[in-house]
Formats: structure tokens, C-alpha cells, sequence
């Protein structure tokens, strides 16, 4: 007499799934009360990719035997294929409950089911559950688990934590191509080129076909500066297979906008080290400078010079000349302009007069109207405009959901169009129709901006402002909003836009809520410490300002540095080099990221903001100075390392507060640091006066911004071209 299940195991076993059903379903028509016939049919349909009859088998299998953990992994496995990651999770989770927290591939199956549905620590304590129980008895539950966990880690941005158990499945499985290119992935992430090379080679060693791997591989060599094997190695994957080379994204890459833009390594190189900077990772720093100056200056080598969009607003970070910085612009500018003209929007001119109707019609363009550092300080801008005079019309370019801030900025427009979705020449094609005035840029080449609409001259006068305070380089960019603190003299010509210098500073700080002061303990602060503190974004800080702070508390014994920790690689980059210079990291305080409010209210425990050099703080700046918290800055040349000294000289405080060189930084700070009734008179004059500055009041500044509107409407109207003049 035949062993029919065991027939069916064999005919899976050598992968015939069409017998292997034929024989399952002859078991379950003779057996119709058999779990196991249920079982063996549902994983034939299952062999034979037919995941919606495999799961009416499990289930009738696991009606028969409802307690049975082998039929809740197998249900569980197929609903997760049907992306039923709530319904597998329930199965799961029923199992658990009966039993099954023993079994280390059931632990396994639901903490995949967890991260799927978004509960990431769940998961994990999933996953670790698993490990425990599955690796003293060798089961093979537990490379899973590894697996997941290091996986898991590198999503949730803990890359330090990931690492691991990245190294530990290598260890135990060492002819696995997986797990090396997620080592490979993990030491991309926390910025070891080197060790992710090899890990790259040896996946790729055991597996020719993998093509992240090779995109891993060209990346570490791309960050060790060996740009042509870079390129060649790109090259090949995406010749390998175009659809996975195209859904590359690092694990460890948890950033808003993807590294992974085609097939530059020059974008690589780039891209990847700003990252580093964002975790104060500076191992690099010196070659990263210099290769970017020479990336920029000539493209030697390449068919292209460096013209992406990702590229102009990060190198600001990096103390490249403006000449520099203006060229790598006009490089993207001229790059926009040859892709609009291939997708025939025309005219590229400057188009003919609107005529004179009563009243304006302007056009703000963004992706930031949302919870962003730009809708804080415009927010209550459009709603302040002269009705009388313009007509306001929001263009919302951000793909996601609206919040407070996009209500708020809403309700001030006379129409506001959520545009994302809306192909190139459809959305050219919308604002032309709406018949705008005066179109303006308040992203550059931030992320979801569309500066290919600028390009195409999608209004008579074209404008940028706020979002990068630097050129586009787009020719038909017709002007910048600037101020004369910002712009250093004989600096104009950096700039493809003609310069409109508003009076005192060209930025905007609509009125804020400061919550209540919080209690220095409950931030982690020393209650008799002299405070230093800066919260800019962390790829503002630099080695050189860095340093500069390490000597100010060198030479103050009672002061601590206040800064952002935006993950555990960066705060522990930031105490290494404390140390390195001398420092107890211990005097560096960490704080994260809130809600406005309580962000602002952080600045009262304060004493003395520390500015940084190559990049102001701009938003940033001006929360502090809503709190009355004096900033010590020293300006540069280009205008995002002046725009903190145009503020203080608005408020009447830069005798005090703008310095001009690093030395003298250190030794005001020093100064500061000794004596409070300065400092108390510092705040006291900037309260004074911050209630009288246009900036600090939106209403006046929508005045100032339609008299420059104006003024640029009439010159397009009489048919001149755009020129530089004073508001």
C-alpha cells in the first residue's frame, strides 16, 4: 500500500508541484477530515504559484486543526505574499496565544508581519525572541532572525546596532551572497568604504548576478574616490538586469529623497559623503572638499559636467569658492533648460506682457507648505498681501499629506493647487493659463522642487527667494530677493538672477508661540553651566567651526555645548572628536527633535548661540532671536554665511555679535561667557527691537515684497530687460 504524503513530499521535494497537486488533492477527496492532506495541498498550489487556492487549502487545514503551528506559519507565509501583513499578524498572533511562543520560525514570521505593518519594535523584540530560542538548539530559524534583525536595524537607522548581526551571518553562513551585501550595505551606512568594498566583492564572488551588490560595490569605490571603476561597475548592473538596478535603494539610507540617481558616479561620491557630514563624520572631509572643487571646475573625463539637481544646494555646505558654486549653478541651470527644450515646452523666451490688469497675480511655488522650516516663517505672509493690489495663488508641490501648516498657508491664498501628481507640461501649461504675474521660486533645489518650471519660463517675471538663499543659474530666472548685508560687494556677478535688495534683510519670521521655559535638568543640562548652543542641521557643522568650539569650552570650564542628535553614529562621531580635541564629551549635551513650541522654549535655558560658518543658521537663527538668544557669527562671502550677520545688524546687536575671523569668535565667546549683564543687555536689546523690525512683521513685508513686484511687472510691461535696483 502507498504512502500517499509521503509521495507528495517527495514530488515537492524534487520540484514537481503539478504531480505533487494532482496527488494532494486525490489525498484530500479521499481524506476530506485530513489536516495534513489540507496542509500538502496548500503548499503544491503554493509551489505552483497560485497563492490564493494555497491559502483556501490552509485554512481548511487549519479549521481541522486549529492549534497547529505548522498550518499558522504556512497561512501566515502566503498572506504576507498577498501583502495581508494585518491578517498574517493576526494568524500569528492566534498561534502565540496557543502555544506557539516556542517555535522560533513562528517568532520569526510574526515579527516580519510586525515590521510590515509598522510596529518596528515589536518586531524586533520579535526577532531577538527568536534568536534566543532558535541558536542553542541550531535551528534554522535563527539565520532569519539574524537576518531580519540586521535588516531591520539598518531601515530604522540604527546602523551601529545593525552591524552585528550583519557580521554574525556571514560568520555562520559564509558562501551566503545576501548577507555580505547587507554587511556591504551596513558599512556604506556608518561610512566604512573599505570594509564595504571587500564585503561587496565577496557577495559578488559567490553570486556574478547580484546586482546590488555591484551597485554597493560601485558605491564604496565611488567614496574612495575611484570614479571610473565606479562608473564601469555601474555600468554593468544596470546592464544586468535594468528593473532591480532601478529599485536600488541603501538600506541604510533613511533620508526624504533617495540617493540612487541613475548612473553618475560622480553623484555617488558626492551624495554619499554629504551623508557622512550629516553624521558629523568628517573621516573624509579634506578629500571630499578637494574632489568635489575638482569634480565642479572640469568634467575631464566625463561627457557631462556635474549637473544634477541634488548637487547645488548640499555643496553649499562645502568652503568652495563662489565662483565655484555660481559655475556648478550655471551648470544645472544650462542642464534644466537642454531637458525642457527636449520635452518641447515652449516658448523658452521671455514671454510677451500679461497687460495691465488692476491687480497682481502671484504665484508661490513650493514643496515646503507643510510642517518645514520655510512654512513656519511664511505662514502667515499670504494671507498678509494687499488684496487690493495682488491676487495670491499657492502652488503646492510636496507629494504628501497636508497639516496645520498647509491649512494655515491655505486659507491665506485666493487659490491654492496641490500640483505633484501634474506632469511637467500640464503644470506649465496650468500656471500660464492662470494668467501669474510673478512666479515665485521658494525651493531652488530642495527636495520636490520642480526648478524645471523656471526654466521654462512658466510666468513673465520669475523670481527666487528664501528657499536657498544662493543663484539658480537658470536663465530665465529673472531675479533673486536679496539684501545688501547678504550680498558682499563685487559679489554680484555670481548670480545669473538680477538682485533685488529688500530693506534691512530679505527673510520673513512670521509671529511664533514659545512654550514655557523647561527646567535645565530636564533637558540634561548642567543647572549652573554656561550654555552654548546650536541647533543647526548637523551637516552645517564643520571641522574648522567644530574646532572653534572646542577651544571655547577649553577656555570657559563651566560651559557645555547644546547641540541636535539626530542618531547614535552622529553623537558618537561629534564625542569622538571632542575627546580627540581634548574635551570631555560629556560637556556636549544632546538634544532631539520637537515640536516647535517646545523647540523655542528651549532657547530661554540657553545663554549664547554659536553660528555656524560655511552655512548660517537661517531658520534657525531667527527662532532664537524670537527668544531673545544672542547668536555669535562670523560671515563668509557667499550669502549663506552672511545672512546671520544681516539679522544682528538689523536688530542693532552686531557690534557685539558679528565678528570677523575665527579667532575672534572664540575669544567674544570667552568674553560673552564672562559676563552676564552684557548678555542680559544683548537680550534685552534684541527684544526691543525685534518688535520693530519689518521682518518680524508680515504684514510690512508683504508690503515691501509688492512694491518689488510691482516694480518688476512694470519693467516687463514696457519690454526692459530685468536689472538690479533697491526697494
Amino acid at each position: 500500500m502507498s504512502d500517499l504524503p509521503a509521495e507528495i513530499r517527495a514530488a515537492l521535494a524534487r520540484g514537481d508541484a503539478r504531480a505533487a497537486r494532482r496527488q494532494a488533492e486525490a489525498l484530500c477527496a479521499g481524506q476530506p477530515e485530513s489536516p495534513e492532506a489540507w496542509l500538502l495541498l496548500g503548499a503544491a498550489c503554493h509551489r505552483s504559484a497560485e497563492p490564493l487556492a494555497a491559502l483556501q487549502a490552509f485554512e481548511q487545514a487549519a479549521s481541522l486543526a486549529p492549534e497547529a503551528i505548522v498550518i499558522a506559519n504556512a497561512r501566515a507565509t502566503v498572506l504576507v505574499e498577498l501583502d495581508r501583513f494585518d491578517d498574517a499578524r493576526r494568524v500569528l498572533e492566534a498561534a502565540l496565544n496557543v502555544g506557539g511562543g516556542n517555535d522560533p520560525q513562528l517568532l520569526v514570521n510574526l515579527g516580519f508581519a510586525l515590521e510590515r505593518t509598522g510596529d518596528v519594535r515589536a518586531a524586533e523584540a520579535r526577532y531577538r525572541e527568536a534568536l534566543s530560542l532558535a541558536t542553542p538548539s541550531g535551528h534554522p530559524a535563527a539565520m532569519a532572525a539574524l537576518m531580519n534583525l540586521g535588516t531591520l536595524l539598518l531601515r530604522a537607522g540604527r546602523i551601529v546596532d545593525a552591524l552585528p548581526f550583519n557580521r554574525e551571518v556571514v560568520a555562520r553562513a559564509p558562501m551566503l551572497a545576501d548577507g555580505h551585501f547587507n554587511l556591504a550595505e551596513n558599512f556604506l551606512a556608518i561610512g566604512q568604504p573599505e570594509a564595504a568594498r571587500d564585503a561587496a566583492e565577496t557577495a559578488l564572488r559567490i553570486d556574478p548576478s547580484h546586482v546590488h551588490a555591484r551597485i554597493d560595490l560601485a558605491l564604496a569605490v565611488a567614496l574612495l574616490d575611484d570614479l571610473p571603476r565606479a562608473r564601469t561597475e555601474l555600468a554593468r548592473a544596470q546592464a544586468q538586469d535594468p528593473a532591480r538596478f532601478a529599485a536600488y535603494r541603501n538600506l541604510g539610507d533613511t533620508s526624504e529623497e533617495p540617493a540612487f540617481a541613475g548612473t553618475d558616479a560622480r553623484l555617488f561620491f558626492f551624495y554619499w559623503h554629504h551623508q557622512r557630514l550629516i553624521e558629523c563624520d568628517w573621516s573624509y572631509y579634506d578629500r571630499f572638499v578637494a574632489r568635489s572643487a575638482e569634480l565642479i571646475a572640469s568634467h575631464e573625463g566625463w561627457s557631462t559636467p556635474l549637473a544634477h539637481t541634488a548637487v547645488p544646494y548640499r555643496a553649499l555646505a562645502l568652503p568652495l569658492s563662489g565662483p565655484l558654486h555660481a559655475k556648478l549653478a550655471r551648470d544645472v541651470g544650462a542642464m534644466l533648460h537642454d531637458a525642457v527644450r527636449r520635452e518641447g515646452v515652449e516658448p523658452f523666451a521671455r514671454v510677451a506682457s500679461t497687460g495691465g490688469s488692476a491687480r497682481l497675480r502671484i504665484g508661490y511655488v513650493s514643496p515646503d507648505f507643510r510642517l518645514h522650516a520655510a512654512a513656519h516663517l511664511t505662514r502667515q505672509l499670504y494671507a498678509a498681501h494687499d488684496r487690493q493690489a495682488v491676487e495670491v495663488i499657492g502652488y503646492s508641490l510636496f507629494p504628501g499629506e497636508d497639516d496645520d501648516l498647509t491649512r494655515e498657508i491655505e486659507s491665506g491664498c485666493d487659490a491654492f493647487h496641490r500640483v505633484a501628481a501634474e506632469p511637467f507640461a500640464d503644470l506649465v501649461r496650468r500656471i500660464r493659463n492662470d494668467r501669474i504675474d510673478v512666479l515665485v521660486d521658494l525651493a531652488s533645489y530642495t527636495t520636490h522642487a520642480h526648478p524645471e518650471l523656471f526654466a521654462a519660463r512658466a510666468a513673465p517675471v520669475q523670481v527666487t527667494w528664501l528657499g536657498v538663499p544662493w543663484t539658480t543659474g537658470i536663465e530665465n530666472m529673472d531675479y533673486a530677493l536679496v539684501d545688501r548685508g547678504s550680498i558682499l560687494p563685487g559679489t554680484e556677478s555670481w548670480w545669473s538672477e538680477r538682485l533685488v535688495y529688500l530693506p534691512g534683510s530679505c527673510y520673513v519670521a512670521s509671529p511664533v508661540t514659545i512654550g514655557a521655559a523647561p527646567d535645565r535638568r530636564s533637558c540634561g543640562l548642567p543647572p549652573d553651566a554656561f550654555v552654548f548652543c546650536c541647533f543647526c542641521n548637523t551637516w552645517k557643522i564643520e571641522p574648522r567651526v567644530f574646532a572653534a568650539w572646542m577651544r571655547i569650552l577649553d577656555a570657559v570650564p563651566s560651559g557645555v555645548l547644546w547641540m541636535v542628535g539626530i542618531s547614535p553614529a552622529q553623537t558618537a562621531h561629534v564625542r569622538g572628536e571632542a575627546k580627540r580635541a581634548g574635551v570631555d564629551p560629556d560637556r556636549i549635551v544632546f538634544t532631539r527633535l520637537v515640536e516647535h513650541a517646545a523647540h523655542l522654549a528651549r532657547y530661554l535655558v540657553a545663554d549664547l548661540f554659536l553660528d555656524t560658518l560655511i552655512y548660517n543658521a537661517h531658520t534657525t537663527a531667527l527662532d532664537a532671536l524670537h527668544a531673545g538668544l544672542p547668536i555669535l557669527t562670523c560671515p563668509g562671502e557667499i550669502m549663506p554665511s552672511r545672512v546671520a550677520a544681516t539679522f544682528l545688524e538689523v536688530l542693532g546687536v552686531a557690534d557685539a555679535l558679528v565678528v570677523p575671523d575665527m579667532d575672534t569668535y572664540v575669544q567674544r565667546a570667552q568674553a560673552l561667557a564672562g559676563d552676564p549683564r552684557r548678555l542680559a543687555d544683548l537680550r534685552h536689546r534684541i527684544d526691543a527691537a525685534r518688535a520693530a523690525a519689518p521682518m518680524f512683521q508680515p504684514q510690512r513685508f508683504a508690503q515691501t515684497l509688492e512694491r518689488a513686484f510691482a516694480a518688476m511687472v512694470e519693467r516687463q510691461r514696457q519690454g526692459l530687460p530685468p536689472a538690479s535696483f533697491d526697494v
